[in-house]
């Protein structure tokens, strides 16, 4: 039986790639796992590695996909942003500046011990104070001035302003017993096993070879788990994963690549399953150096003057971009092509690309003779990243900007992204983190650690303030948040601090037996697989 959501439907038959398949790769993996594995277990196939097992690390997709399942959160969030109780049963907003948090009674660590308020606490404190952070919790938690136990199961939190969407904000927040807070990121390799209240408790978690084996936990204080062991594998290559979920080594695969799912979704021996816009993908360029050192120019002399500090030549390169071509040809079309970071649409997107005026732009600027420029991508991060790259190269050079693409290690990347090393970056940013003027006060804001580019504007900040103070003000303000939303997209086409490609969906392919169910806030991935009765047919009979 297999799904086919409206958006796959109408991309079957723009492109398919038949892979070869390599069962011998992974024959002796699958024979390990069938030995060491009984019961209701889970198979997974992640296609990034995990950087650390520390829950307070950074804000990074992969690991806290895999952390979901170890360790809990005050509240739970389901695929339409809904809050749900998790940790906390209730929580309130006495005064606009505090929030008080009542916990589960019945709540405990996977080493048996009671989980409090003293516990939410310390985790608030370590995951804003974590040094050397690539993304650091504390761009969403900064608002928190201090914590106050007012019982063993009642927190307030106290904040700087009021912060309406703080529960929002906390459901990303992974909490750890006070004791662990002094932990290293190397400790919890070993701590993973004691100090999660989660769903899954882990078993084994193999670093060097990227794989994780999680038992279901015994003394849950939530529904109880679907699984009694999911296997977590770390599968980059997009062949290999899709190989393994033909070969019958994994169940599920998450970043389905989309020229794959036009041929999944017509074989009734899988589901494919596609989510709404998870991530924002986007080109970020330095502005804040007058020297940036990945620039060349034209003929490989060394330049001294970093063009990307000039909005006009960020302009010409947005410009150049034809998003609707760029997301219909790499992506088969599983992506919302987007030339702005705002989710709620303010002008017409102009998704076509304008090669004369960025022409123009670029000899205003001095730039007539084009310059080149390294473009560094994060290695098997983001779904067909190095084919989009390779299509915005090629769309670049048509206005005499040469592109030499770079992929780098994950970790590395993201801490010389944030040292500002880069001239020019591809990124993404997750959407499903609610909070006021989200992803743009997080990409732009001056004070922002996620802020790649260095580019600051003391009035976008205050209209990025206005604007999210006016987010839950009734008519009215919605009007004038309406007039403060056209002024910072007037100022974002000016300037072009970012070049938003497209909104990316996220694609998951299944056993037939297998279907998602994202919309209870179970919050891990894990959960949200539910087996179905036996289909008709079988791998074996689909000629597998």
């Amino acid at each position: 039986m297999t799904q086919q959501p409206e958006n796959l439907r109408n991309t079957i038959g723009k492109k398919g790639v038949i892979l070869a398949v390599m069962v011998v790769v992974m024959a002796s993996h699958g024979a390990a796992y069938a030995r060491n594995l009984s019961g209701k277990t889970l198979r997974i196939a992640l296609a990034s590695e995990i950087i650390s097992a520390d829950p307070h690390r950074h804000v990074y997709t992969p690991d806290i996909l895999l952390l979901s399942h170890i360790y809990d959160t005050l509240v739970a969030q389901d695929q339409d942003e809904r809050l749900a109780p998790s940790l906390a049963v209730k929580w309130a907003q006495p005064t606009p500046n505090t929030w008080d948090f009542t916990l589960k009674k019945d709540a405990r660590f996977h080493d048996g011990s009671p989980l409090r308020a003293h516990d939410v606490a310390s985790s608030i404190q370590r995951a804003r104070s974590v040094r050397d952070s690539p993304v650091s919790f504390g761009d969403y938690l900064s608002a928190i001035v201090r914590t106050e136990i007012l019982s063993p199961h009642v927190l307030r939190i106290h904040t700087t302003d009021p912060i309406p969407d703080l529960p929002y904000r906390l459901s990303i927040l992974k909490i750890i017993p006070t004791k662990a807070v002094l932990a290293s990121r190397a400790d919890f390799d070993q701590l993973l096993q004691k100090t999660g209240s989660g769903p899954y408790q882990l078993q084994q978690f193999d670093r060097q070879k990227q794989e994780i084996i999680l038992r279901a936990s015994s003394n849950y204080h939530g529904p109880p788990p679907r699984w009694d062991t999911v296997v977590l594998r770390v599968i980059p290559d997009d062949a290999l994963r899709v190989t393994a979920l033909i070969a019958g080594h994994v169940d599920i695969i998450e970043q389905l690549p989309p020229a794959d799912a036009s041929r999944l979704v017509r074989n009734p021996a899988y589901t494919v399953t596609s989510l709404k816009p998870d991530q924002l993908l986007f080109l970020a360029p330095d502005t804040r150096k007058r020297h940036s050192p990945f620039v060349l120019e034209t003929g490989k002399r060394q330049t001294n003057k970093n063009p990307m500090h000039d909005p006009r030549v960020r302009r010409a390169i947005s410009l150049a971009i034809d998003r609707q071509a760029l997301t219909e040809d790499s992506l088969c079309g599983f992506a919302e092509p987007t030339d702005s970071p705002l989710l709620s649409s303010i002008r017409p997107t102009h998704l076509r690309p304008e090669p004369e005026r960025a022409r123009k732009l670029l000899r205003d600027a001095g730039w007539e003779g084009g310059f080149t420029v390294t473009l560094h991508i994060p290695e098997d991060r983001y779904a067909s990243a190095l084919e989009i790259a390779n299509t915005v190269a090629l769309q670049l050079s048509r206005i005499g900007v040469t592109v030499v693409i770079e992929p780098v290690d994950p970790e590395l990347f993201y801490r010389a992204a944030g040292n500002g090393e880069y001239s020019l970056m591809l990124l993404g940013i997750a959407l499903d983190i609610r909070t006021p003027m989200h992803p743009l006060s997080s990409l732009l804001g001056s004070t922002q650690k996620m802020n790649r580019t260095g580019w600051q504007n003391a009035r976008m900040d205050r209209l990025l303030a206005a604007a999210a103070e006016m987010e839950n003000a009734g008519e009215r303000g919605a009007r004038e948040r309406g007039a403060r939303l056209a002024e910072i997209q007037a100022i974002l086409d000016a300037e072009a601090p970012i070049m938003p490609l497209y909104r990316q969906v996220p694609l998951y392919a299944m056993r037939a037996h297998l279907s998602m169910n994202n919309t209870e806030p179970r919050g891990n991935l894990a959960d949200t697989i539910t087996p179905l009765p036996s289909p008709s047919r079988t791998v074996s009979d689909a000629g597998h």
